[in-house]
C-alpha cells in the first residue's frame, strides 16, 4: 500500500516523462542556491539523478530531459534552388 503524499510537501503529478524531469529540477533553475541534495530530499529522488538531469539541461535544454535512448540528430541541412532556377527567375521578374 502506498502511503498518502504529504499535502504540503512538493507535487510532482505528471505524465510526462519530460514534463516531471524539469519540474524535478525547476527549483534549481530558479534558485541557483539550492542544491541538487536538498531538491532531492524534498522530492525523494536520489541525489544523483537531480544532478545529472540538472547538468544534462544546462547544456542541451529540454531534449537533456528525455530518455538516454533518445537519439538527436542535427537538421538536415536544406537543398538549395540550383543557379539556373535563380537566374531564369529574375530574369522573369525583370520583364
Amino acid at each position: 500500500m502506498l502511503p498518502h503524499p504529504d499535502p504540503d510537501g512538493p507535487q510532482l503529478l505528471f505524465l510526462d516523462p519530460m514534463q516531471y524531469r524539469y519540474e524535478l529540477i525547476r527549483p534549481l533553475l530558479l534558485f541557483p542556491d539550492r542544491t541538487a541534495t536538498q531538491r532531492a530530499q524534498e522530492t525523494g529522488t536520489h541525489p544523483e539523478t537531480v544532478g545529472r538531469l540538472k547538468r544534462r539541461f544546462d547544456q542541451q535544454g529540454m531534449l537533456g530531459l528525455g530518455p538516454d535512448t533518445l537519439e538527436v540528430l542535427p537538421a538536415r541541412r536544406q537543398l538549395r534552388v540550383p543557379d539556373t532556377v535563380v537566374h531564369e527567375l529574375q530574369r522573369l521578374k525583370g520583364l
